[in-house]
């Protein structure tokens, strides 16, 4: 990945009908980061990032992904996420 580069998305998840949200690996001044932001469609039908998201060092993926997999499974347990609907 070239310096300052961001990749293409790596997902794509629909927040609601207006605003997705782009996963995506870029860098910043030699630091490897991973980027969560907000993106809307403009109105000559092209995305935009909103200021709205979170940019951490890659390195703390593993944590990231620990604490989205330990709030998934109190989601479960309290009822509020079906285990069927977890991915």
């Amino acid at each position: 990945m070239p310096p300052d580069a961001p990749t293409p998305p790596f997902a794509v998840i629909d927040k609601n009908k207006a605003e997705r949200v782009h996963v995506t690996l870029s860098s910043y001044k030699g630091a490897r980061l991973i980027d969560l932001r907000t993106y809307y469609t403009d109105a000559k039908g092209e995305d935009r990032a909103t200021v709205k998201g979170i940019t951490l060092r890659i390195a703390l993926l593993p944590e990231l992904r620990k604490a989205l997999q330990d709030a998934e499974a109190e989601a479960i347990r309290c009822g509020v996420l079906q285990p069927e609907e977890a991915v």
